[in-house]
């Protein structure tokens, strides 16, 4: 197979090329005009470039709820990127907004040298833990209780740590995740985010088995779909920057010639 993976021939996809009225976040292209994808053994991921515009907050993690005074409440941050400082800024002022009577403050810990948020409230107060509360790894709360509480865990404000480039027609059985009890994923490959938010990611695929797909029969490609996702399989907005793939193609041929 490894020579058959050197003679292949050179795909490069682009979501500028998308059909009317589709969006970078989940694209196809048309590729009927191209002569070598109509008997397709197997295909190697080279290298996939796109913007790292993903938020740390988002709509899964942008909401705080706690009992105040006896009382469930919650409040919302805007989605975006946030540091520390940032995202306390945000949740102060969602906070002076709520009926709750609640500030929040940096902790400082010399050792180990962490930072964790503190809420001094003036009533009875539950930062709820991850059942009951979305943004709880983001704060560090594990379900603290008081009116003066430090969060057990740091905050985490890492964002994504990878994306996965996922097609239907590429590798529609090529993958397995442990969620629903071990469903197949079209997972064509996993690309960490090595850039810092508004970066250009560049990923450039080792060659070898794992950035390969070999089909168990020839494979017609004359259109194929392409979006980057999360763990779960949300899908990710690029917005208006552009998702570029370059694959090399493993025809019939090249395949057999081993």
């Amino acid at each position: 197979m490894s020579n058959s993976v050197a003679r292949g021939k050179l795909l490069r996809i682009s979501s500028e090329d998308r059909q009317a009225s589709e969006t970078n976040a989940n694209f196809s292209v048309i590729l009927n005009n191209v002569s070598f994808i109509q008997n397709v053994r197997g295909l190697v991921i080279k290298t996939a470039s796109f913007k790292h515009i993903f938020p740390n907050l988002f709509d899964g993690n942008r909401t705080l709820t706690f009992s105040y005074n006896g009382a469930d409440l919650s409040v919302e941050v805007p989605v975006g990127w946030y540091d520390a400082n940032s995202l306390m800024a945000a949740l102060n002022a969602a906070l002076l907004a709520s009926p709750a009577n609640i500030i929040l403050t940096l902790v400082d810990n010399p050792t180990p040298a962490t930072r964790s948020y503190r809420f001094v409230s003036d009533q009875p107060l539950i930062v709820y833990g991850p059942d009951l509360n979305p943004m709880s790894d983001v704060i560090g709360s594990t379900g603290e209780t008081g009116a003066d509480v430090v969060m057990t865990n740091t905050p985490d404000l890492s964002g994504l740590q990878t994306v996965y480039l996922c097609s239907s027609e590429i590798a529609s059985s090529n993958a397995s995740a442990s969620s629903n009890s071990g469903e197949q994923v079209p997972v064509v490959t996993e690309i960490p985010v090595n850039a810092p938010y508004l970066g250009q990611i560049t990923y450039r695929a080792k060659v070898g088995p794992l950035s390969t797909i070999i089909y168990p029969s020839d494979r017609q490609l004359t259109k194929v779909s392409l979006s980057l996702c999360t763990r779960s399989g949300a899908q990710l907005d690029l917005k208006q920057h552009n998702l570029t793939v370059l694959f090399k193609v493993i025809g019939h041929e090249y395949f057999a010639a081993d």
